[in-house]
C-alpha cells in the first residue's frame, strides 16, 4: 500500500514499510513505521488512534491513486516507537470528520 503526503509544491509517495519518514500529526511528529493490519493494532498495549497526513492511497504502484476528499482521514495507530498506517482487509481505514 502507498501513501501520498503534501509537501511544499509537491506530494511525496510513502510505501508500505518503515522509512525513517517523520511525519507531522495534531499531537506531534513521529516516525513513521509502516502499515499494521488492524488486528495486528489492537494488540499493541498502549496504543491510540490517529489522523494520518495523508490525502491519498493506493493498493499497488501500479494502481491509480485514490484521492481522499478534505473531510476524509486515513486511521493510524500512535504506539511508543511511532506511527502505522492501519489496514483492515487490504484497505486503510477511512473515517470522515464531523463539522
Amino acid at each position: 500500500m502507498y501513501f501520498k503526503i503534501p509537501r511544499t509544491g509537491f506530494y511525496k509517495e510513502i510505501g508500505p514499510h518503515r522509512t525513517g519518514e517523520i511525519l507531522d500529526l495534531p499531537s506531534g511528529q513521529f516516525h513513521y513505521l509502516g502499515i499494521v493490519d488492524l488486528k495486528g493494532a489492537k494488540l499493541f498495549p498502549e496504543k491510540r488512534p490517529v489522523q494520518m497526513p495523508f490525502v491519498g492511497w493506493r493498493l499497488e504502484q501500479i494502481d491509480q491513486w485514490s484521492w481522499l476528499n478534505p473531510d476524509t482521514v486515513i486511521i493510524g495507530c500512535l504506539v511508543e516507537e511511532g506511527v502505522f498506517a492501519v489496514v483492515d482487509r487490504g484497505k486503510p481505514i477511512l473515517r470522515r470528520l464531523r463539522g
